[in-house]
C-alpha cells in the first residue's frame, strides 16, 4: 500500500514538472521592460518617444484606475525580426495576454516589427491589439484605420518622419480611449514632439542628461 502511495505521489511530480515545463516554453516572448509602457526591444525609437510613452500611460492608468472599466493600459512594443522570420512570428494576442495588459481587459498593446537597415532599424509591421472590453467602445473600430491613415510604410521618409507618424498613431489612440471610454478630451499636439525630439537630441551631444523642457513635460 505504501508503495502504491508513493508511485501516486512520484506521479504528481512528474505530472507538475511537465506543466512548469510546458507553461515556461509558451511564454515564447521577452517579459516587458521595467518602464512596462514602452519595449523598444528593436532600439527603433528615441529618448523622446520614451518619455513621452511612458509619461502619458503613466497617467492614463493612474487617471482611469477608479473608474468602473478603469486601470487602462496603452503598451508600445517593438522587436528586430532575425534573418528568416517574417511578421507572422509575433502573436499579438499571446504577447498581450502575457504581458497583462489593462486591468479590466482595458488593455492595447501597439506592436512594430524592424528589420536591420543601412544604419537604423527599418518599419516593416505594425499592429494593434485591444482588450475585450476596449472592444466595446466605438474608437475600437477605427484602430486599424488608424495605422493606415498614419501611412508608416511609405517608402524613403526618414527615421524621424516614421517615429513622428508613430507618435501620431499612439496619441490618435489615446485621444480615442479617453473621449469614448472615460469623456475626457485630451489635447496634443504633433508639433511640440517635433520640437521635443530635436530638443532631446541637441541636449545628448552635451553634458546635460535631459533638456530642460522635457524636464518641465515630465
Amino acid at each position: 500500500m505504501n508503495r502504491f502511495k508513493g508511485l501516486i505521489f512520484l506521479g504528481l511530480i512528474v505530472a507538475g514538472i511537465v506543466y512548469l515545463v510546458n507553461s515556461c516554453s509558451n511564454d515564447t516572448y521577452p517579459r516587458p521592460s521595467a518602464a512596462f509602457y514602452l519595449n523598444d526591444f528593436a532600439g527603433a525609437l528615441s529618448g523622446a518617444a520614451e518619455l513621452y510613452i511612458v509619461g502619458e500611460g503613466e497617467d492614463l492608468y493612474e487617471d482611469t484606475m477608479d473608474d468602473e472599466d478603469g486601470g487602462a493600459q496603452i503598451v508600445v512594443a517593438t522587436f528586430l525580426l532575425d534573418e528568416g522570420q517574417t511578421a507572422a512570428d509575433y502573436d499579438r494576442t499571446e504577447i498581450f495576454r502575457q504581458w497583462k495588459i489593462g486591468k479590466n481587459d482595458m488593455g492595447i498593446l501597439i506592436l512594430l516589427l524592424y528589420e536591420e537597415g543601412d544604419l537604423l532599424p527599418e518599419l516593416v509591421d505594425a499592429q494593434i491589439e485591444a482588450g475585450y472590453h476596449i472592444e466595446g467602445y466605438a474608437f475600437a473600430y477605427d484602430l486599424d484605420a488608424i495605422l493606415d491613415d498614419a501611412d508608416l510604410f511609405e517608402p524613403d521618409i526618414g527615421s524621424f518622419e516614421t517615429e513622428k507618424r508613430i507618435m501620431q498613431v499612439y496619441f490618435t489612440v489615446l485621444e480615442g480611449l479617453y473621449r469614448d471610454a472615460y469623456d475626457t478630451e485630451l489635447i496634443w499636439d504633433l508639433e511640440d514632439y517635433d520640437i521635443d525630439y530635436d530638443t532631446y537630441f541637441s541636449y545628448s551631444s552635451t553634458d546635460s542628461e535631459l533638456p530642460m523642457d522635457l524636464i518641465a513635460y515630465i
